[in-house]
């Protein structure tokens, strides 16, 4: 049983071999590449719309967790906002607590006055140095949290930023696909109309072989009067001569001239 999945495997990797490194599996790649384009070529513009149109939709549903998710970020940067506000003042007020210790320390005496209340020195001095220790950490953790908070905003407008990206180009892209679908449409309609056409080309050559009869004929016509002048020359006389009075006419009407008679 081994020894038949070990051969199994070995043909697995002989076949991968052979597609991918020999000439074989050179042209085994171009018919595959040959067919998906053909396959493509084959799709009708008004598939590859709909299918367009349908991803778009697809993206604003993915859209609608962007949303969601930019909310959540907004709920939290702001709650966090407050905290530092709060943290803020909090630190504050323990710095003037502080400074009003140290104002009432820098009094003589054993004694020192500090809101209104007479404290020993030493015991004012403790709590001094006690709540100077808090606030020094409490300024840290402040600066911490602001900076926090600052990314937490360049996050938030980063992600807004995106988000009204998203829908501009998904906006734009619907606009362009209604254009892609009324030319189509265009097109078709031209193409039926095109279609339903009558076509005339059978009496268009039809007229023709008509006019080449005329041409003959009147060809016929002037055949026969030849042959007539050149059998009556008076006649032909005439004709010429009446052919030269014509033009002496309209040399004399057009030029205001003319031969004297």
């Amino acid at each position: 049983m081994g020894k038949k999945v070990l051969i199994a495997a070995i043909a697995v990797v002989v076949a991968l071999v052979v597609v991918n490194f020999t000439r074989l599996g050179s042209h085994i790649r171009l018919w595959k590449h040959q067919l998906g384009v053909a396959i493509q070529a084959q799709i009708p513009p008004e598939q590859e719309i709909a299918r367009l149109e349908m991803e778009l939709k697809e993206l604003e549903k993915t859209d609608a967790q962007h949303y969601h998710k930019v909310a959540v970020q907004r709920v939290e940067t702001k709650d966090f906002e407050k905290q530092v506000d709060a943290f803020r003042t909090k630190v504050g007020t323990a710095e003037k607590r502080i400074v009003a210790m140290e104002a009432s320390l820098k009094a003589e005496g054993a004694l020192v006055t500090y809101e209104g209340g007479q404290f020993s020195r030493d015991v004012l001095t403790s709590e001094a140095r006690s709540a100077a220790r808090s606030f020094q950490t409490d300024e840290a953790r402040l600066k911490a949290m602001e900076q926090t908070l600052l990314a937490k905003k360049q996050s938030l407008q980063m992600n807004e930023d995106k988000l009204n990206k998203l829908k501009l180009t998904r906006d734009q892209m619907a606009s362009e696909l209604a254009q892609l679908r009324a030319a189509l449409e265009s097109e078709r309609q031209a193409a039926a109309a095109e279609k339903d056409t009558l076509d005339d080309a059978s009496y268009t050559q039809t007229r023709g072989a008509l006019d080449e009869i005329r041409k003959k004929i009147n060809v016929m016509k002037e055949e026969r009067a030849i042959r007539g002048e050149q059998n009556n020359p008076v006649r032909a006389h005439e004709e010429r001569k009446k052919q030269e009075e014509e033009i002496d006419a309209y040399r004399k009407a057009r030029f205001g001239r003319g031969e004297k008679q």
